[in-house]
């Protein structure tokens, strides 16, 4: 019996930790194409994707990996943002989209605003 508890428990810790590496790795490529291609399909459709169309929509769609933040909103218009108190310019809208983002870098291990 004991031994069953610890080999559930270490597929549980095996399976966790695979999970958050594949997430981790999901989070790595979007911020690399966010950098790299923009404008392109394939990021618009990965930044809706890892960020769910409804979080977008609502404007508090946004994801971190470490220091490394993307922010997501759909917007006729050019948005507006406020990030700790201090507004934001630099969001970039995706060309033939609605869709707008934001990449920066932020102190780990504090709360923030937006």
């Amino acid at each position: 019996m004991k031994r069953q508890f610890l080999a559930l428990g270490f597929a549980a810790l095996f399976l966790s930790c695979a999970s958050f590496a594949m997430e981790r790795t999901a989070m790595d490529r979007l911020l690399q194409m966010a950098r790299s291609q923009p404008d392109s399909a394939p990021f618009r459709l990965a930044l809706v994707h890892s960020l769910g169309d409804a979080q977008i929509k609502k404007g508090t769609a946004f994801d971190s990996n470490g220091a490394d933040f993307i922010f997501a909103v759909e917007s006729a218009q050019a948005p507006s943002m406020n990030l700790d108190d201090q507004s934001v310019s630099g969001l970039h809208r995706i060309p033939g989209s609605d869709l707008w983002f934001y990449v920066t870098q932020l102190r780990v291990g504090t709360s923030h605003r937006f």
